[in-house]
């Protein structure tokens, strides 16, 4: 049947489109060139941006390195004038410390210059040390020099030599230095002094006075940068070095110090140091040569000097000289760029949105650095980008007017022609007049369709004639194909219905007289025999066995095709199914020579739920297939996690090694397939079909697994499945118990025997009754439903399939009898041939408490009437 019309929502009921073409095809088109625009603009902003910042790269760049250069003045005049100094007092020194008449005019001098007081240590004269005043009246003193050496010190001539020779040097400097920093290319300095190996100092302050008695007693330069830095141990280049920024105790001012050691002959008799306050570089370096630009120094330590960029309020402490403490992320960043930024390179810091540009200044180790705002260069670029998008959106207008006048006339009036044509069609019409509707007359293409247009009307007229005349054929072909698919369908499945009921009614018929075969022999097994009649037996028992096998394996692969094998569901013990398995082959293998071992791994749970019965076929077939194809050596099953156990659940894998014959690389793969062996030999030399390794397969692939097999390096092989149970919400059943050999009876049970078959009865009274047991006969479900309300039974051996009332009814009716009279629950057994998939499921729903499949071993008989375990796994 045909579906709508997808198209049918675009068009109104007028035959007229909901949206016009005109539109449609101007609205992508000024898109596509609004686009092209906004690029264009785009393009534009980043070109003169891209101008503008190498234009700002290269002033930043020759700014920087002029700035530098022109502080690294002021700086090197410092270093000059602290180079000088130290020379004259080193030739000085040589000139008198070299006899003992110059030592003599040096303690001379000293005794000019110092004064050694009563508690024992030496100052400056007050002479010196008096100055100038400021001229208020107060006396205040702003000039001298002021020095000490603490009491203690031995105050030979050559100590007062040196203490002499730094007097002079101080008084005579530093008055002129100050007259000449002052000028405006140099920044004043704070102080000058000279520092001795015997912690005594000489200095000069132009603005602060310190007090002779200013030091305090014991006080030691030691562990100070402007003292440390000239000491051999911290310089051993000798040379002036200047200091980080740091904090001085007594004041809290922030200063930096240039340090030049003096030594005579590889001897350090002290340093000169000038102290320069940072405030005052602040202000110096916020005066930046570039509108909008920031400078800052970092020392050769990469610690900040000065920024003149830091307000009042976002200036480090005065008690620590570094920036960290501001904690403006950014400046931080910034701080950490310049630190690493080669000299010369302008600096990218994305995250700060600026450049930076850095050069050292002078013979100081520091850096200057300037950063500059990136912003500052896009304004000029989005001014031209936008004038560039203003102008582009103003000739978008236009064009889109202009072009669309044109499609209107030429493209949108001839197609509105078509679409009244289709509508014709799309009604019903199966011909209309080209020349009266559509443009046929132009000789443009929208012409060319308009004719190629009428001609298809036509066509479509004699092609629909055609159809429905090719339908009617068709359909009547299709009615015919239809029923006899139908047919086939109907036939297939009564063929697929009469298989699955020949396969239970064979199934019924062979393990009812196979049952009578195996136990008469197992009973004919326990009476007196020679040797020979029980060899005899024992390959009558095999055979009758191998036939079991044959027909449960064919019952199986049924159950597969037809889709009709499920799994249960209950929980069960891991360690009780690995022991049962083992136990049932180990006389298998002891008849072959084989030691037959089980290993679980540990940390695998023991209560599981999952289909018990189906796991132990496979285990089962493993291990029979392992122990017939291995002559010598040893069967080992073991038990492993195969994966991460998931939430509730745990993948198993059972590997079963042998160290038989191997397996033929090129038949592995077809190994688990129906009928297939290793070798085509095989059948004949050790029997099977090649039906249980397809079975193994199908059950570990309804179990969420697979199984595989490999050849042993060593010899022989494995075959591993794997398979994924569930956790039992309750234990299972204790494994000690599982593993446990059949126990004895314990004490004699009266059982009833409801049988049809003269010979299964005449079997299961003969293993009763050799047990021990009190049993009575019943020859269909009505006699075994009269004798169960005449005598009390401990347990019932129910056959399913009898004459009169089969066993089923027989179970419901007793336990409808024991509900309505109140009394105890009789055990109730089925002994049945039936085995299809559903009757387990059919006799437990009836009543049934256990169920054993005929042919039954003695073992399982005992196991159900006895209630021990064994029952449970039959």
């Amino acid at each position: 049947m045909p579906g709508p019309d997808r198209n049918a929502s675009d068009v109104s009921a007028a035959g007229h489109p909901s949206r016009s073409l005109v539109a449609s095809a101007l609205w992508p088109m000024a898109v596509r060139i609004g686009l092209v625009v906004i690029a264009a603009s785009t393009l534009t902003h980043w070109h003169f941006t891209r101008i503008l910042r190498q234009g700002a790269e290269s002033t930043l760049t020759h700014y920087v390195q002029e700035r530098a250069q022109r502080e690294g003045l002021w700086f090197d005049f410092i270093v000059r004038r602290q180079i000088q100094m130290r020379d004259g007092y080193a030739t000085q020194y040589r000139a008198l410390a070299s006899n003992r008449d110059g030592l003599a005019a040096g303690a001379a001098e000293f005794d000019k210059w110092f004064v050694v007081r009563s508690d024992g240590r030496a100052t400056i004269r007050p002479l010196y040390f008096t100055g100038t005043t400021d001229g208020n009246g107060a006396g205040q003193r702003i000039h001298g020099i002021s020095g000490i050496i603490d009491r203690g010190v031995r105050l030979t001539d050559e100590v007062k030599l040196r203490h002499a020779l730094a007097a002079n040097m101080i008084w005579s400097n530093g008055p002129s230095l100050v007259s000449e920093s002052t000028t405006p290319s140099h920044t004043p300095f704070l102080a000058l002094y000279f520092l001795t190996p015997e912690q005594g100092d000489v200095q000069y302050f132009p603005e602060i006075m310190w007090d002779p008695y200013a030091k305090n007693e014991g006080f030691r330069y030691d562990g100070h940068s402007y003292y440390d830095l000239g000491l051999p141990a911290h310089n051993p280049d000798r040379r002036t070095r200047w200091t980080s920024a740091y904090v001085e105790e007594t004041s809290g001012i922030r200063l930096v110090t240039s340090v030049t050691p003096v030594d005579v002959d590889g001897r350090y008799l002290g340093h000169f140091a000038t102290d320069i306050e940072i405030d005052t570089l602040d202000a110096r370096i916020r005066r930046s040569g570039i509108a909008g630009a920031t400078d800052f120094i970092i020392g050769h330590d990469g610690s900040l000097i000065a920024h003149g960029g830091l307000t009042a309020a976002k200036r480090p402490k005065r008690t620590s000289p570094d920036v960290a403490p501001v904690g403006e992320a950014s400046l931080q960043n910034l701080y950490r760029l310049a630190r690493l930024a080669p000299t010369g390179v302008v600096m990218d810091d994305q995250a700060g949105d600026r450049l930076l540009a850095t050069a050292p200044i002078g013979t100081t180790g520091w850096k200057l650095v300037t950063v500059y705002p990136k912003p500052l260069l896009a304004a000029p670029a989005r001014e031209i980008a936008l004038i560039v998008l203003l102008i582009g959106i103003a000739s978008l207008g236009i064009e889109l007017l202009a072009l669309r006048r044109v499609l209107k006339d030429r493209v949108s009036a001839p197609i509105h022609s078509f679409i009244a044509a289709t509508s014709h069609i799309a009604a019903g019409e199966r011909s209309i007049d080209a020349a009266r509707e559509l443009p046929v007359a132009r000789r443009d293409e929208i012409g060319a369709l308009a004719r190629s247009f009428a001609r298809m009307v036509e066509r479509l007229r004699e092609a629909a004639d055609q159809l429905e005349h090719r339908v009617v054929e068709r359909t009547s072909e299709l009615r015919q194909a239809n029923q006899a698919l139908d047919e086939a369908r109907h036939e297939a499945v009564l063929a697929n219905e009469s298989k699955s009921r020949f396969l239970a009614n064979m199934s019924h018929e062979v393990r009812t007289p196979l049952n009578g075969v195996l136990g008469l022999t197992e009973l004919l097994q326990q009476s007196p025999l020679s040797d020979e009649q029980r060899r005899w037996l024992a390959m009558l028992k095999d055979s009758g066995e191998s036939l079991l096998r044959l027909l449960n394996d064919m019952l199986d692969v049924s159950k597969i095709e037809s889709g009709h094998m499920s799994l249960l569901s209950a929980p069960f013990s891991l360690r009780g199914l690995v022991d049962s398995s083992t136990q049932l082959m180990a006389a298998y293998a002891q008849r072959k020579g084989l030691s037959l071992h089980c290993e679980i791994g540990p940390g695998i749970a023991d209560d599981l739920l999952g289909d018990e019965f189906r796991v132990r076929q496979i285990l089962l077939n493993l291990l029979s297939n392992a122990i017939k194809f291995t002559a010598q050596g040893e069967v080992r099953l073991v038990v492993a996690l195969d994966a991460p156990e998931p939430e509730r659940g745990i993948a198993l894998r059972f590997s079963v090694y042998d160290t038989g014959i191997g397996l033929p690389p090129e038949r592995i793969e077809r190994l688990f397939e129906a009928f297939v062996q290793a070798d085509s030999g095989i059948g004949r030399t050790y029997g099977g079909t090649g039906l249980g390794l397809t079975i193994c397969s199908h059950l570990a692939g309804m179990m969420d697994g697979r199984i595989w097999a490999e050849n042993r390096p060593q010899g022989g092989s494995v075959f591993h499945v794997s398979c994924r149970f569930d956790r039992a919400a309750r234990p299972a059943t204790d494994p000690t118990i599982d593993s446990e050999p059949l126990r004895p009876a314990g004490r004699a049970r009266r059982i009833l025997i409801v049988e049809d078959n003269g010979v299964n009865r005449v079997i299961a009274k003969g293993i009763l009754a050799a047990r021990g047991h009190t049993v009575e006969e019943a020859a269909d479900g009505r006699e075994g439903l009269d004798a169960m309300l005449a005598h009390a039974f401990d347990v019932v051996l129910m056959d399913i399939r009898m004459p009169v009332m089969d066993g089923l009814e027989a179970t419901r009716r007793i336990r409808s009898i024991e509900r309505a009279n109140q009394e105890p629950r009789r055990r109730i057994v089925a002994l049945t041939a039936s085995a299809m998939n559903g009757d387990r499921e059919a006799c437990l729903a009836a009543g049934i408490d256990d169920f054993i499949c005929k042919p039954f071993t003695s073992e399982e008989l005992l196991a159900a009437v006895e209630e021990t375990e064994l029952a449970r796994q039959a």
